[in-house]
């Protein structure tokens, strides 16, 4: 008979353990520490774009500066949305040769990179106004090949 009782009382120990020690892990007022992390995370980024765009400044040489810099990216944007479709593809097809390791560009690198070359990227030609007959019948030179030794 004792350890029956034994037994019950070890049984009903560990049941009144596990159910305490579920309802402590369960309980709502219970906030995960995923939970606390993505929203200081959030914060973090909320405070990050906030100062990108709404500045603080502390002295005229830091407004000087900002203002220079965001004078430069506003050049680069009209840059960038001046330029002929053309062109642009242009501009592009060249930087993903340059940049092989690269594939992502931002308009600042475009406009750079046009601003750079602009007198070759503005005397390519238009495919649009290419001559029809100058792609189906190319002409043919008749000079000797150098290579050949004129033969």
């Amino acid at each position: 008979m004792e350890k029956w009782i034994k037994r019950i009382m070890v049984v009903s120990f560990v049941l009144l353990a596990a159910i305490l020690g579920l309802t402590a892990l369960t309980s709502c007022g219970h906030e995960s520490g995923n939970r606390k992390i993505k929203n200081s995370d959030s914060t973090f980024v909320v405070g990050i774009v906030d100062k990108y765009y709404h500045p603080e400044m502390s002295s005229v040489d830091e407004a000087v500066m900002l203002q220079q810099q965001m004078l430069m990216e506003d050049n680069y944007e009209r840059v960038f949305m001046g330029m002929p479709t053309q062109t642009l593809k242009a501009v592009v097809h060249v930087m993903m040769n340059k940049n092989h390791g690269t594939p992502t560009f931002t308009v600042k690198d475009i406009a750079q990179e046009y601003l750079s070359s602009k007198r070759v990227y503005d005397n390519l030609p238009d495919e649009n106004k290419q001559d029809p007959d100058m792609v189906a019948n190319p002409k043919v030179l008749n000079e000797p090949d150098s290579v050949e030794g004129g033969k």
